[in-house]
């Protein structure tokens, strides 16, 4: 039976890092790091000291003691809680436990305050594309990233009146004489 545990910053970094290579190991990103000078990596550095976020999330999922999957994600703005990374093992996939990582999350960033969660994703990754979609998310827009590629931007609003004005925004659906 999979269980789920939000764990702390120090507890999940050893296990992202050690995970992290063999869970994404065919995926076609840069490390644009790589590509700065050290004077802009130096100064990226400083600017990062400034830039601190406080509120973070970090769930996993187990099968007994093995960990199976993760999510976690972080806050951009007093509106806005960012899905970040995410993965299931592969021997884990399709069984649902993506799914139940993203409720858990979407739930608690919502429960906390959050009117938005985002996320990003490669345009062909349907195995988490669909399922946040199933679970709430739209399409928002899309983006080339230097370092992933295409991405789809997908938002998930806590208020549904958020949401209308949203698809009247995008032309989805038409203005009600109430809402300008």
């Amino acid at each position: 039976m999979i269980s789920y545990k939000f764990i702390t910053k120090d507890e999940f970094v050893p296990l992202f890092r050690k995970y992290r290579p063999e869970i994404f190991q065919d995926n076609n990103d840069i490390d644009i790091n790589a590509l700065y000078t050290e004077s802009e990596k130096e100064k990226t550095a400083e600017l990062d000291k400034m830039c601190t976020t406080q509120y973070r999330l970090y769930l996993t999922a187990w099968d007994d003691e093995k960990l199976v999957g993760w999510s976690w994600g972080f806050q951009k703005s007093g509106l806005e809680f960012y899905m970040c990374n995410s993965a299931i093992f592969p021997e884990y996939r399709r069984k649902g436990i993506y799914t139940e990582l993203v409720k858990k999350v979407v739930s608690k960033a919502q429960e906390d305050g959050f009117q938005e969660i985002t996320s990003k994703h490669h345009l062909d990754n349907n195995a988490v594309i669909i399922p946040k979609l199933k679970t709430g998310f739209i399409i928002q827009g899309f983006e080339t990233n230097p370092r992933f590629g295409l991405l789809a931007n997908l938002i998930c609003y806590k208020s549904n009146t958020i949401l209308n004005v949203h698809n009247q925004r995008t032309g989805f659906k038409k203005a009600s004489n109430s809402a300008n």
